[in-house]
């Protein structure tokens, strides 16, 4: 099964395997020692309905060990519950910044999980309807994919 960055690539004229130039934005960042988070709900499939019962039981040793959790994602994300601090509607350069300097990213199969591939970051990537083959965070080899077990279902 091949990966999407072929398909993306061949029609743009790029080598896939070449890392990413990435032009990020200085913002401010929440504290020296943070995680990111990322959940939309523009496609249904996609949310993962759990966040807040994740973060309820990582917040407090995430908390003793000196790490804050925080969300990014566009304007409209629905804020996940329980985070310490919201980055919703920031541009594409403070996003960036913000996965750049971060010290873990869990988000669904989104662009924000795989810029934390191209920083080479520790990702957890959380897919449902497209397997993770075709579509997870490249040149990072720290990378936990979850996907549910979909049978023969495609």
């Amino acid at each position: 099964m091949a990966h999407l960055i072929h398909a993306y690539s061949n029609y743009l004229g790029v080598v896939p395997t070449e890392k990413p130039i990435l032009n990020d934005k200085f913002f401010p960042l929440p504290s020296s020692k943070y995680i990111v988070i990322h959940n939309d709900n523009k496609l249904p499939s996609k949310f993962f309905d759990y966040f807040e019962e994740v973060i309820a039981l990582a917040k407090p040793i995430l908390h003793q060990a000196g790490y804050q959790i925080c969300q990014v994602g566009g304007p409209n994300d629905p804020k996940i519950l329980g985070v310490d601090n919201y980055y919703l509607g920031l541009s594409w350069g403070q996003s960036m910044f913000l996965v750049k300097n971060c010290s873990l990213v869990v988000a669904i199969d989104s662009i924000i999980g795989h810029l934390g591939g191209a920083y080479e970051k520790p990702v957890v990537s959380l897919f449902s309807h497209i397997p993770k083959e075709q579509a997870h965070p490249l040149w990072t080899d720290k990378l936990v994919c979850l996907e549910p077990d979909l049978g023969d279902k495609k």
